[in-house]
């Protein structure tokens, strides 16, 4: 029995580990819970080994499509479509875990995915983008969110930025757009890369300064794990009718009346615009997550995702 990841891996399942380490394991796990950190090249490399498990990814697919006709049939119209990665991807960095950098996986099934919370995050600053024509404009921005129509109905009447003090007025509402979970489609085969981060003065930033960043410093690799490019993503929205009054900064009635189908595409736009040019996930400043523009709508009555 190996004693360089004793420590790291629970003793009652040491033996079941060393059994299966190096077949086609849950990628979850071999991330999570069997990272070998004093091997973590040999660990690393084994990630780029594996494939998702295809059975969970056809499943959430599958139940991905059953909730859009489930909610279709409580009144809501809903939108689905498939769009491909153009760049490596990356969700989820911040999540602890002996490799140092996180990746976000399915806890069940092991297999990458997107959440909707991030796409409705990017959706949101592409329509201020758009609305305002200056995202940075505090003051645009803020008037976007509490003056717009579209804005208001697809997310809602929000509450303060920092440093702004909403108006007498103001009301909370709830956006009426719901954004699921993008999973990989279960066609996709080994999803995982490595890439690296090269601090090259680590004794600069470890300092705060006081040593220099100098040339005789030694570069500090960092490598983690991040999806490849060319993976095909199935995205979904719903969203449902929205006919109601609030008001204004002034105190005026403002009508918010907005057909469901028409805020479908307006959100699957802002969103597949945002994927296209503003990236999805983690590092997009770098190049991670962008996506290519050959969005291909879902026909729900048909789809097959066997």
């Amino acid at each position: 029995m190996a004693k360089n990841y004793e420590y790291y891996i629970p003793g009652f399942a040491k033996s079941a580990w060393q059994l299966v380490r190096e077949d086609d394991i849950h990628p979850g796990l071999a991330m999570y819970r069997f990272f070998e950190k004093n091997k973590k090249d040999e660990s690393l490399n084994r990630i780029t080994k594996l494939v998702p498990d295809r059975t969970g990814l056809i499943l959430a697919v599958r139940r991905q499509e059953d909730q859009l006709l489930s909610l279709k049939q409580k009144g809501y119209e809903v939108l689905k479509w498939t769009q491909t990665s153009d760049t490596r991807l990356v969700c989820g960095l911040g999540i602890p875990s002996l490799a140092e950098n996180g990746l976000l996986m399915d806890r069940v099934w092991g297999f990458p995915y997107i959440p909707g919370s991030a796409l409705k995050g990017i959706a949101q600053d592409q329509a201020l983008m758009e609305l305002t024509g200056d995202y940075c404009d505090g003051n645009k921005r803020r008037d976007a969110k509490r003056l717009s129509k579209n804005f208001i109905a697809c997310f809602g009447a929000q509450g303060a930025e920092h440093g702004h003090r909403l108006d007498i007025y103001w009301e909370a509402l709830k956006g009426q757009v719901i954004f699921m979970n993008a999973f990989m489609d279960p066609n996709t085969g080994k999803p995982f890369e490595i890439d690296v981060v090269n601090q090259h003065y680590r004794d600069y930033y470890l300092k705060k300064g006081t040593q220099p960043p100098a040339d005789y410093l030694s570069p500090n690799p960092n490598f983690f794990i991040v999806l490849k490019d060319n993976i095909k993503f199935h995205f979904a929205v719903a969203a449902r009718n929205v006919n109601l009054n609030i008001k204004d900064k002034e105190g005026e009635s403002l009508e918010i009346d907005c057909e469901a189908k028409s805020l479908c595409y307006l959100v699957a736009n802002w969103l597949q615009t945002a994927a296209i040019g503003i990236g999805i996930g983690g590092k997009t400043r770098v190049g991670y997550g962008y996506f290519k523009d050959d969005i291909n709508y879902v026909d729900l009555n048909g789809g097959d995702c066997s």
